[in-house]
């Protein structure tokens, strides 16, 4: 999705949160959260590389990771996993998730 475009998923009360690659080379999101408008957020900076929206909410940490097509699967979760490994230490309730796209009947590279 283009910045642009941004108005055309928009929802009366809500924010749109978008992950760092909003503003990487090809302009799109693949990962989105939307958080009530009246709710006081903190959103988490993260590698631009990263498709994460990552958002602490009072004593709560929110983590939503996707998959960047230029990673490989065993790329992917090694970055992830270190990435979550670090977000986790917070002294917070932690709730990760995401669409891993898992093939359990692929190999990965």
């Amino acid at each position: 999705m283009k910045p642009t475009d941004l108005n055309l998923i928009n929802i009366r009360g809500y924010d749109v949160i978008t992950s760092n690659s909003i503003n990487g080379e090809f302009g799109m999101a693949r990962m989105l959260a939307y958080v009530k408008s009246s709710i006081r957020y903190i959103v988490l900076n993260l590698d631009p590389k990263l498709d994460i929206v990552a958002l602490d909410i009072e004593n709560e940490r929110f983590i939503s990771p996707e998959l960047p097509n230029e990673q490989t699967r065993k790329s992917y979760f090694e970055l992830v996993l270190g990435t979550l490994k670090n977000l986790t230490v917070a002294n917070k309730s932690i709730t990760i998730g995401s669409d891993f796209h898992v093939d359990a009947f692929s190999q990965s590279k």
